[in-house]
Order: structure tokens, then C-alpha cells, then sequence
């Protein structure tokens, strides 16, 4: 839940039928602190292990008291070793089997290589990172990897997304290769775009041209909103940033993927709920990002449509300009 727009106590009542929860882990602190009693049962447990938002916060004692709370602080950085190792130990039994066989996995901020350690310093000094900061001692292509769903789990890919900076120049460069015509739309917002769980307001300018099977996309983010597009760019990087693969069977392969440990980085829908779309955050090497993207509405019809003219494409009107409210309609194609 987003608890920027949602009420965290209403939903977790809700989802224990008035009770609340038996113990609360909060790593926040912080104002929202003062709102976990109320979400806690009586006779739980709340157990603070860090605190992002702060370490000042605002309680109600009477509520602590009336419900028979208890509130216990922790933390690591201040424990002899002595302590640090009964706390491994005791993790040992369940804990770290659940690591190894995938059940729990960490969820990955960004990678650094060591030189850029001010970087990565300064990012966790902001709060900016969701997840973990990893430095890679050595060639990325010499990392082990995380054990992954294999066997064609997301099926074929159908598209190679580009992110560039100048969108006109990068049709050019392609129709000089010969692949066209190219679809462009500019000022494309979608619907319900997510970046790392926040809305954002990215807005983006989008070409798509066939060669064969394989469609080619073009993608230039035009504000700085958030979006692993602008992630890309900053990061130096120009060129391949995803592959997609597309599905009528969104939801389900939507839902294997999380349950296989992959996170998401951006999200959102083009053209409806029929039109959704994610990226898996699983750039470890510039170009890895992985999409699913939903073909059971108008976007289907209209990249059916893309195909069809690369293949009786004779080199005439190389650019064809689409409308975005084009992509809202049953008719699009």
C-alpha cells in the first residue's frame, strides 16, 4: 500500500478483521510511528529496527497501555559481536534455508562499482534507495547470478526497447538501416505510472517499427519525472534498455514473476486496463531490463498493424504520426 494516499490503520484492520496484526516490524519511524498501535491487536508487539523518517515521533500512551502494547527498540550497529553472532545463529535454522532456496530475497537499489562509493553514500544518506546498495568487486559478467525461472518462463521476446535522447535522430539512424515505417507518438502520460511504488508524472515520446518479428522501440522521456528511462540517461547510458515480452495472459505472468522474486521497477497501462505494462527491475548489465506488456486490447491491434506495414513497406512515408488518444480506442489499427 501506498501510505502517502492510503489510510495504513484502515487497511490493516481490514485485512485482520478489526483486530490488528500480531507484531508490527517498522523500519520507518518517524510521524507514521504513532499510527502502529492502532494497527497492532491488543497484547502485540511493536518492534522498531530503524527509523528513515526520524528517530522523533509522537505516541499516544493511554492507547499503548489500554491495549497492553509492547514496544521494543533494536538495532545493530551498537551490539558487541558476542550478540551479532547469537543473532546469526538464530537465524540459521529457517531463516537462511528461506534464502537459499528463493523463498526470501533482497531487494536491489542500485549496483556501484567501488570507485563510485560517494555515490552510493550519498544516496543512502537521502533516503533515496529502495532497496540495497551492492558494490561489485569485480566484472559484472563475472557475478554469479540469482537463480531464476528458466525454460522460456516469459515466453518470447517480441520487442527491443531503445532509450535515447534525441527520438528524431534515432528514427533517422534506423530508416537509413532500413527498417520502417516508424509509428511515432509524442506526449504519451500513462495511465497509472508507477516508479519504484510512487506515482510519477513521466510523460515520454514513443516510435515503433518491425523488422520481421521483432519490434523495434524508441523511447525519449521529455520531463524529469521519475522512470528507469531517466535512470538510464543519467546513468550515462544510451541505446538498448529493455526486452519485452508480451502476453494475453497479463495478470497471471505478472503474478509468477513477482512470486518468483522478480521486483518491479516502473509500471503503468497505454491505451486502458488492457494496455498494462511492467519493468522488472533486473538491469544488472545496461540493456537487461525485462517488460511485460498486456496484448489484449487496442495496443495489440495496433502493433498487429506496425507489422503488417514493415512488411509491405516500399520506402515511402517513413514516419506515420499517431494521435495518443488513439491508443484509448477499440478501433486503433
Amino acid at each position: 500500500m501506498n501510505t502517502k494516499t492510503d489510510d495504513l490503520v484502515q487497511a490493516v484492520l481490514d485485512a485482520t478483521g478489526g483486530q490488528g496484526v500480531d507484531i508490527t516490524i517498522d523500519h520507518v519511524g518517524g510521524k507514521q510511528f504513532e499510527q502502529l498501535p492502532s494497527a497492532t491487536r491488543v497484547g502485540g508487539t511493536i518492534v522498531n529496527i530503524g527509523r528513515l523518517a526520524g528517530p522523533d515521533t509522537a505516541l499516544n500512551l493511554d492507547e499503548v497501555s489500554f491495549r497492553r502494547q509492547r514496544l521494543i527498540g533494536t538495532t545493530f550497529s551498537v551490539r558487541t559481536p558476542e550478540e551479532i553472532a547469537q543473532v546469526c545463529a538464530a537465524l540459521e535454522p529457517e531463516v537462511m534455508a528461506a534464502v537459499a532456496d528463493g523463498r526470501i530475497t533482497a531487494r536491489i537499489d542500485r549496483t556501484y562499482p567501488p570507485e563510485e562509493f560517494l555515490d552510493a553514500a550519498s544516496r543512502l544518506r537521502a533516503n533515496q534507495a529502495l532497496g540495497k546498495i551492492v558494490f561489485l568487486f569485480a566484472d559484472p559478467d563475472t557475478q554469479p547470478t540469482v537463480d531464476r525461472p528458466v525454460a522460456n518462463f516469459f515466453g518470447t521476446i517480441a520487442q527491443i526497447g531503445y532509450v535515447v535522447k534525441n527520438l528524431d535522430a534515432a528514427i533517422q539512424h534506423w530508416i537509413s538501416l532500413g527498417v520502417g515505417p516508424w509509428f511515432l507518438t509524442k506526449g504519451v502520460k500513462p495511465d497509472n505510472f508507477t516508479y519504484r511504488g510512487e506515482p510519477s508524472d513521466m510523460v515520454m515520446d514513443v516510435a515503433v517499427a518491425n523488422s520481421g518479428d521483432i519490434q523495434i522501440e524508441l523511447i525519449q522521456p521529455v520531463n524529469d519525472a521519475p522512470s528507469m528511462y531517466r535512470d538510464f540517461l543519467v546513468a550515462g547510458h544510451e541505446g538498448m534498455q529493455h526486452v519485452a515480452y508480451w502476453t494475453t495472459e497479463y495478470q497471471d505472468l505478472h503474478d509468477r514473476a513477482l512470486a518468483a522474486g522478480f521486483v518491479v521497477g516502473q509500471e503503468g497501462a497505454i491505451g486502458g486496463p488492457q494496455g498494462r505494462f511492467c519493468y522488472f527491475d533486473t538491469d544488472r548489465q545496461p540493456g537487461t531490463v525485462i517488460e511485460i506488456s498486456d496484448m489484449a486490447g487496442p495496443k495489440a491491434l495496433l502493433f498487429s498493424y506496425v507489422k503488417q506495414a514493415a512488411a509491405a513497406w516500399d520506402g515511402t512515408q517513413p514516419i506515420v504520426t499517431i494521435d495518443p488518444e488513439l491508443l484509448r480506442s477499440q478501433q486503433a489499427g
